[in-house]
């Protein structure tokens, strides 16, 4: 009786599983559809007419179809599997940190968004080392950047600080976006989430990516905004070159 209870307990998490599969294999074939819809549009478009529009409005498709691609790819690197290959070297923070955000200046200037990053201390020193994989906590900077220039309005500010204290290695972006209701800061974790009332287009993965990288390092994420209009501030915190002695794996 006891083994029976054992399989259908086991049947029925291999049936969440892949219905949680199903959901997400759909749920991404929906958000790859319509970049591609747009894009086959405005070729016909163009093939009627030489526009300049068309072709601007092709590249931008391409350009959040190569986003989300670039999303799933993450993504899949942090599933489970990949985590029990996971490197623990020292990362410097510091050095990651000015890294990230030469990537993401572009970015921020074609939205004429003010992007700085503030550090407690004005050099490289070895108080911003971490264990972590470098390739995985540069995607969270990328992902917790490009969040947060995404949902500014132009002529905005983000700024991302580093201070080191006694116990942990902070982490801080900040921007005076859109900002995020109370009741949803919890959601905001969970694949293809999308806060209400915004217009802004996004893949719903980039700040899932960032939570699953967080936990896989030992460390821990906190969300503060006031509100919609408000801005919002999001906080890691790193244990201090202490290396985990077993990461920590992701549903």
């Amino acid at each position: 009786m006891v083994l029976i209870n054992s399989i259908n307990l086991l049947m029925g998490r291999l049936r969440n599983a892949i219905q949680a599969q199903n959901q997400f294999i759909a749920d991404a074939a929906h958000q790859l559809r319509t970049p591609i819809a747009g894009i086959q549009a405005q070729v016909e478009v163009t093939l009627k007419q030489e526009r300049t529009r068309p072709l601007a409005m092709i590249s931008e498709s391409v350009f959040k179809l190569t986003h989300l691609v670039n999303q799933l790819l993450r993504l899949s690197h942090n599933q489970p599997e990949a985590a029990n290959v996971i490197e623990l070297a020292p990362v410097n923070l510091f050095m990651l940190a000015q890294e990230t955000c030469a990537e993401v200046i572009h970015f921020a200037l074609q939205k004429h968004i003010d992007l700085g990053f503030e550090s407690s201390a004005r050099q490289l020193t070895p108080d911003f080392e971490v264990f972590g994989d470098s390739q995985r906590l540069k995607v969270m900077l990328l992902n917790l950047l490009d969040n947060a220039i995404r949902y500014t309005p132009d002529g905005g500010k983000v700024t991302l600080a580093l201070t080191a204290l006694e116990d942990c290695i902070e982490l801080r972006v900040e921007d005076n976006g859109v900002g995020i209701p109370e009741n949803e800061h919890d959601m905001i974790f969970e694949r293809f989430h999308r806060v209400l009332d915004n217009s802004q287009e996004g893949s719903g993965l980039g700040l899932s990516i960032v939570k699953e990288i967080v936990i896989l390092h030992g460390a821990d994420i906190a969300v503060a905004s006031a509100g919609k209009g408000a801005g919002t501030i999001m906080t890691v915190r790193f244990n201090r070159k202490v290396k985990p002695s077993e990461p920590q794996h992701v549903a």
